[in-house]
């Protein structure tokens, strides 16, 4: 049994963020290193984060390129759907988009928090910006560890 440590869940968060924001294009391995890091709220509420608060030129070609490692990860799970839902909504403003997104995501098997907490935003139509307005005070560190 091998325990993952925080500088290990860093390193994954770190690994993702680069390859979103970075210039390098999506293949099966940097898909695969964006799917683990969207597989544990300590790594993906982080790395949301730092796209979201990225460059806005950087979080559109973010938005692509986790669409792309959502094509191409294996296995291709709710998690990832769930990520690409909240970038989507809070990029483009697209609702409908997002949503067809959670519900794929619930479909696969995602019954978290977060896929539950989106629904319910775009269903009771809030502002797109709703993920800066709910972390506006948090800092990086309590995104990884789940405590304000």
């Amino acid at each position: 049994m091998t325990t993952t440590t925080a500088q290990d869940l860093r390193d994954i968060e770190d690994a993702a963020v680069t390859i979103l924001l970075g210039a390098d294009p999506i293949d099966a391995y940097r898909a695969q290193a964006v799917h683990t890091a969207c597989q544990q709220f300590q790594t993906r509420d982080p790395l949301i984060h730092r796209v979201l608060t990225a460059h806005p030129a950087q979080r559109h070609n973010a938005l692509n390129k986790m669409r792309q490692a959502l094509a191409e990860a294996d296995p291709i799970d709710g998690e990832m759907h769930t990520v690409v839902a909240v970038l989507t909504w809070t990029i483009t403003g697209n609702s409908a988009v997002a949503q067809q997104l959670l519900v794929e995501g619930a479909r696969r098997g995602t019954h978290t928090a977060l896929n539950d907490l989106y629904t319910e935003a775009i269903t009771l139509g809030l502002p797109h910006n709703a993920w800066m307005i709910a972390t506006a005070e948090s800092t990086l560190d309590s995104l990884r560890t789940g405590v304000a």
